[in-house]
């Protein structure tokens, strides 16, 4: 599959093996597959010069040695001779699903359970074992946690930690802003000719809520629980260290790390980012509204 993510090229080939990869009983062949993916989540684009990625489906994943540098209850990260190889694993007994492996000599190839693959590749949970934000840092851009809500043919991103609303504000903008939610948990920041812009992300999370939509980018807002409203402008320094909390960083990874912490000073420095302290209903539309003059 020949996909494109904020304006970066992907190539995804599965090793089928001769087996044709099903969905509870129903048979689902690639082109279907391809069809699903660029018409919900991606657009497909020229590949030239694309980053491959290998997929092979495994009834046994193979043996991986290695120095321990992450660990997660879902990812553990290994460094082997200068490969970097990533176990998935469920977060409970940690049984793997999937082992990603990349290297410069070698390219990257992910072994995938075929159990997990048959159920899930028809989803955009497969993304997730691709470390597509490796690949996208590589452009300069980067994964971000929030609510990526789009008005006015600009993007409008609510941060902050899980639970704190989100989604709720989202919704409350679409109700009473005639507003789209583009995506309810993840989006892509990047420059593109010199501007912020805001791209579609192919993982959802739990909000399912998931499109292939690239806007400027208004403000950035970090959400509280109050009783009242109240909005206010956050200084480029504070702003830096609430960025970091909700980005996508491989913080085992210090050429990835030094990339994010240039697109956080850069984004803290160009971009409005505020605290909005709210309750969840419209006079919190109301108060970021007027403070972003809309």
């Amino acid at each position: 599959m020949n996909l494109c993510v904020a304006d970066t090229c992907l190539k995804l080939i599965l090793k089928q093996q001769n087996q044709t990869l099903r969905c509870d009983d129903d048979k689902v062949n690639e082109n279907k597959i391809e069809d699903y993916l660029n018409n919900k989540y991606w657009r497909t684009g020229e590949t030239s010069g694309a980053k491959i990625v290998n997929i092979y489906p495994t009834l046994q994943l193979p043996p991986v040695g290695g120095q321990t540098v992450w660990e997660t209850d879902i990812c553990t990260v290994k460094l082997s001779g200068g490969v970097e190889i990533r176990i998935y694993h469920d977060g409970i007994i940690k049984r793997p699903y999937a082992i990603y492996s990349d290297s410069q000599e070698n390219g990257i190839h992910v072994w995938a359970d075929e159990n997990w693959l048959k159920r899930y590749y028809h989803t955009n949970y497969v993304f997730n074992i691709c470390a597509v934000e490796k690949l996208l840092i590589r452009n300069r851009k980067a994964v971000f946690h929030c609510c990526y809500v789009r008005t006015d043919e600009n993007a409008i991103l609510f941060s902050g930690d899980s639970g704190i609303g989100k989604s709720t504000q989202g919704a409350l903008w679409e109700k009473y802003m005639g507003a789209s939610v583009v995506n309810g948990d993840r989006a892509v920041l990047g420059k593109k000719d010199g501007c912020w812009y805001v791209f579609g992300f192919p993982f959802s999370g739990t909000s399912g809520i998931c499109h292939n939509v690239t806007s400027p980018l208004k403000g950035i807002i970090f959400l509280s629980q109050a009783k009242e409203n109240k909005i206010f402008r956050l200084d480029p320094i504070e702003a830096g260290k609430r960025l970091w909390s909700q980005f996508t960083i491989n913080q085992w990874d210090a050429g990835f790390v030094s990339t994010a912490l240039e697109l956080i000073n850069e984004i803290a420095s160009d971009v409005p980012i505020y605290e909005l302290c709210c309750t969840p209903d419209e006079r919190a539309v109301a108060c970021t509204r007027n403070m972003l003059g809309l």
